[in-house]
């Protein structure tokens, strides 16, 4: 199972990198847009790298739409990282863009896969992964059903290379945890939420407080017990 950080943050990664070792950051096209500070791929992908190792993966989108183009950009991503993968679009020239990608070496990964034929041929152009964004996903089908069609392709390589994207709440991080996906890419909020789980942190400090009164009343016990010389020193007073 791989897990991704979705995120532009440099000090976010390095924070949840240090609870959960990930295994690298997803670069979504909703967060480029949504900070104008990280709009440009290149220079927002060259500081996200200096907090990876070199076996941590960065998902990178290529925005282009022509075929040329696409390779052109995920060859200069490459070249600023060979960990980095290009993101590409499942469209025609998206999926030659994965084959030339394959040829040349270069991860590539298809984007927002909505069924199981976009998938079989993103494999069979040989993209690195496949990522299906739950909130694009769910406006057609259901996340368990989805898995369910996964799980029924008889290519073995569009199964394994699945990522869901875009996990917000706890019960889908778990559905995809549990129905087959390979991958798992969440934002900062829900990884806080799943290391602060609040019934774990109940019974943690439940079992802290009982371990707590048993060594205080271990302490009163020892302190009510007199010691060996006061006991000798009452012996002889006594004589």
């Amino acid at each position: 199972m791989k897990l991704y950080l979705e995120t532009v943050s440099f000090d976010e990664f390095i924070e949840i990198n240090q609870y959960i070792p990930l295994d690298g950051i997803y670069l979504s096209m909703d967060q480029l847009l949504k900070d104008p500070a990280a709009y440009s791929v290149e220079k927002t992908a060259g500081k996200l790298l200096e907090a990876l190792m070199p076996d941590q993966q960065l998902i990178v989108p290529v925005i282009q739409s022509d075929f040329r183009s696409m390779v052109d950009v995920c060859r200069k991503l490459h070249e600023l990282g060979s960990n980095i993968v290009c993101l590409l679009p499942v469209s025609p020239a998206g999926y030659m863009a994965m084959k030339v990608c394959s040829r040349k070496q270069i991860p590539s990964a298809a984007w927002n896969v909505l069924n199981p034929e976009q998938m079989l041929f993103a494999a069979r152009n040989e993209a690195t992964w496949q990522i299906a964004d739950l909130e694009e996903l769910e406006k057609s089908i259901s996340l368990p059903d989805f898995l369910q069609q996964v799980k029924a392709l008889p290519d073995q390589t569009a199964q394994n290379t699945l990522i869901l994207s875009g996990i917000r709440k706890p019960a889908d991080f778990r559905t995809g945890l549990l129905g087959g996906a390979a991958g798992m890419a969440a934002d900062y909020g829900l990884y806080q939420e799943l290391l602060l789980n609040q019934q774990t942190m109940k019974e943690q400090s439940e079992i802290l407080q009982n371990w707590m009164e048993k060594e205080l009343n271990a302490e009163d016990l020892e302190d009510s017990e007199p010691d060996q010389d006061s006991q000798e020193d009452l012996t002889k007073n006594l004589e």
